[in-house]
């Protein structure tokens, strides 16, 4: 992984993932073992701002796995282990899919973007822990805490407003002084 980005949209309640390989990901060959040659793995804790180290593995609500492309347009997130594990081949150990959702493969860079509920998170906050593969062995692996930050539109209008009121003030002054 040369880089990943998670960005969110608090008024929209979305989350939009972007993954930059140092090359073009191939999710369609596989070997013997029936491992693609390259993928990756999301795993997210909702509504926490401790780093996923600094917790459990049941913690994990929702995984997202790039095993499970293969040469389709959708991409599953999971459920975590917390209520059993899907016992389908292409589940990897884990919970039952709680969505699907489309991703775009541009080069070496795969985006998607997905709804707060499919990540079980409230708030766009959460801690998630993204590593990637090539058949089976990890290549790389990050991990962090989204940062939901407040809306653009809001913050702006506050402090023009804040900025007019200083510029109505300020003459009241200079005119007394």
């Amino acid at each position: 992984m040369l880089s990943q980005k998670v960005q969110i949209d608090r008024s929209g309640q979305q989350v939009h993932f972007t993954l930059v390989f140092d090359h073009v990901p191939d999710f369609q060959d596989f070997d013997s073992f029936g491992r693609p040659q390259d993928s990756f793995q999301y795993e997210i804790v909702p509504d926490t701002a401790i780093p996923i180290n600094q917790l459990s593995f049941g913690d994990i609500r929702a995984v997202i796995r790039g095993d499970e492309i293969g040469s389709g347009n959708l991409l599953p997130i999971r459920n975590g282990i917390q209520n059993g594990s899907d016992n389908s081949a292409t589940s990897g150990g884990w919970g039952t899919i709680r969505a699907n959702v489309p991703f775009e493969l541009t080069g070496n860079e795969l985006t998607f973007t997905t709804n707060f509920n499919a990540l079980d998170t409230t708030t766009g906050l959460f801690s998630y822990r993204v590593f990637t593969t090539n058949f089976g062995s990890t290549v790389s692996l990050a991990q962090s805490v989204s940062v939901p930050l407040p809306p653009a539109l809001p913050v702006s209008c506050a402090i023009l407003a804040v900025l007019g009121m200083v510029g109505a003030v300020s003459p009241h002054y200079l005119k007394k002084g």
